[in-house]
């Protein structure tokens, strides 16, 4: 059969995917555009140890998979019900386990909606409006309890310590603190504490760790900040 290449590309021209070329590689590059901000916040504002680079690369994907499919379905009700069949047989097997990354995959699904319905306006307004009252938030440490920003870890010898001393060290030179975990080593017989802490001087951690490291009894003094070890 003898194939007509310039009669093809015509009707290529004149079909309704051509002519909605240009719309939908516009709502893919912003979902695209849309989803990096949202993954950014995700990043800047994410705290502990369980950040995953792939969570933020979904995140991405996800918003304009969403716009994708919205262009798919359009107004075709009989589209909307076939996807919602296919949808259902995907299992996700990857527990969220912070209730505010779930917060970011809806942000994205959302901003994915409307850059599908070709809503420019709406998502980008949406976006950066969610993206700065996250990072205010955050700046913030709205929720929290106490704002804790390093992690104190001490081993000593309870047979040795000089407890008052070392009580009066942390006291003079912590504005906050909060114990996390203390184990017992059965082996060599030492205690380990682990303290969520905030100093009254930041740019004074040597002087700290040198003058706990002096007291009689303590083995080991390490800081940490908290954002490299967990969010208690």
């Amino acid at each position: 059969m003898d194939i007509n290449i310039q009669q093809f590309f015509d009707q290529f021209q004149q079909s309704e995917v051509f002519t909605s070329l240009p719309t939908v590689l516009i709502n893919l590059l912003l979902a695209m555009v849309l989803g990096i901000i949202v993954a950014k916040v995700y990043k800047h504002t994410h705290k502990g140890i369980s950040y995953s680079a792939s969570y933020a690369y979904s995140i991405v994907l996800i918003t304009m998979i969403v716009a994708f499919v919205m262009m798919v379905i359009g107004g075709n009700v009989a589209r909307a019900f076939t996807l919602l069949g296919a949808f259902t047989l995907i299992r996700f097997r990857t527990a969220v386990k912070d209730p505010k990354d779930t917060a970011f995959i809806f942000l994205a699904l959302v901003v994915g909606l409307a850059v599908g319905a070709s809503d420019y306006a709406l998502a980008i307004a949406g976006t950066l409006v969610t993206a700065i009252v996250a990072v205010v938030l955050d700046a913030l440490n709205f929720g929290s309890l106490v704002k804790l920003e390093q992690v104190l870890y001490l081993t000593i010898s309870p047979k040795t310590i000089n407890q008052k001393d070392l009580e009066a060290i942390l006291h003079s030179e912590l504005k906050e603190m909060s114990i996390i975990n203390v184990n017992y080593s059965d082996s060599n017989k030492l205690l380990q504490y682990s303290y969520n802490i905030q100093l009254r001087k930041k740019d004074q951690q040597a002087d700290v760790m040198e003058k706990i490291a002096a007291v009689e009894g303590v083995k080991n003094a390490e800081i940490l900040a908290s954002q490299q070890v967990v969010e208690f």
